[in-house]
């Protein structure tokens, strides 16, 4: 265990639970198997990453009713015709789905006092998850929308909107894939704005306190054993 009272290296299986799930859903691309993958991978890193967060027995209970629920709703999407209800329908769930696992990770290290490498693993799965979701989304609205999402391109797959999400967060920008409509454009702006903010306050923040304790009020205390070097209280 570690000085948070969470089993050591818990955020560390889930960064490769997210790479893994990214992987599977850029090598399967759209076909029927991938889809199935896709969805049991992203279900398997949610149980996982509720579990690293020390989430109650309950709530862990609730959760695989509901993620064996979302995903075998989210499955009928390989039957379902393009652009139809059902093909949106399924890609919603698949987004509430990934968004899911960065909020408990999110409520777990808010909790914690001391600020330890894993801590900084679990900022970085919060960063990746925001990628992927922000491509979900993209996905749901090129499955909405009957025209093209991408200006330069007709049908996108998911490695379109996972390459654009990605490029997106870390403001690459290649420009070889841009949104056509407005509420693309608005969302990558978002998205964009978001993966900087994320980076230069929440991540490097943590990096920067590593082994450091936060104070209850929200400042970073020194270490126990650290002296700050000022004189004790006169009695």
């Amino acid at each position: 265990m570690d000085a948070n009272g969470r089993a050591a290296g818990r955020y560390g299986l889930v960064l490769c639970a997210i790479l893994a799930t990214l992987v599977i859903a850029a090598a399967a691309e759209s076909t029927t198997l991938g889809w199935v993958l896709t969805v049991a991978s992203v279900s398997g890193t949610l149980l996982l990453s509720l579990k690293a967060s020390g989430v109650s027995t309950r709530a862990m209970t609730v959760a695989l009713v509901a993620v064996a629920v979302c995903a075998v709703v989210a499955s009928f999407g390989v039957v379902a015709a393009p652009h139809s209800f059902g093909r949106a329908a399924t890609e919603a769930v698949f987004s509430i789905l990934i968004l899911v696992p960065p909020i408990a990770i999110i409520r777990r290290l808010a909790t914690d006092r001391l600020i330890t490498f894993e801590t900084a693993l679990g900022a970085l799965c919060v960063y990746l998850m925001l990628g992927f979701f922000f491509s979900s989304i993209f996905a749901l609205i090129g499955t909405v929308d009957p025209s093209p999402f991408f200006a330069q391109k007709g049908a996108a797959g998911t490695l379109d909107y996972l390459y654009f999400s990605y490029v997106t967060l870390t403001t690459v920008g290649y420009g070889d894939l841009t949104a056509a409509g407005n509420v693309g454009r608005m969302l990558a702006v978002t998205e964009a704005l978001m993966g900087q903010l994320y980076l230069v306050s929440v991540v490097a923040l943590v990096v920067g306190n590593i082994g450091h304790v936060r104070a209850r009020a929200g400042r970073v205390a020194l270490r126990p054993s650290e002296d700050d070097g000022s004189d004790p209280p006169a009695g």
